[in-house]
């Protein structure tokens, strides 16, 4: 369901449809509104019309750098999980063969777990 969003940028109010959960697009629009004001701030009574839209930019360009960042990330840390889930799954797999040799063999008396576990 489409909600009406209300962002206040340089003293003006600019209203979007969102189908964001109401605490998420509002969480947004702060994020937004805190950015801008944080950029606007290191100019203050420098700010043109001009400059605001390059304020607005600057805004945007930090949060596609840090989405950027955290998509590298993440991308970085799944590659580090799946190395780790297929060096537990070997690792799992050559136990289990080595206690299905120890029971076939009929010396499963003392077989304990793997250590490595």
């Amino acid at each position: 369901m489409d909600q009406l969003l209300h962002i206040d940028l340089f003293g003006r109010t600019y209203t979007f449809k969102t189908d964001a959960v109401g605490h998420q697009a509002e969480a947004v629009a702060a994020t937004l509104a805190g950015e801008v004001g944080r950029i606007a701030a290191g100019h203050a009574g420098q700010i043109s019309e001009m400059s605001k839209l390059t304020v607005m930019m600057l805004a945007a360009l930090n949060f596609a750098n840090e989405n950027y960042e955290l998509k590298s990330d993440r991308e970085a840390l799944q590659q580090q999980l799946n190395r780790r889930t297929t060096r537990l799954i070997q690792t799992l797999d050559n136990a289990l063969a080595g206690l299905a040799d120890a029971r076939a063999s009929g010396n499963d008396k003392g077989a304990r777990p793997c250590a490595a576990l």
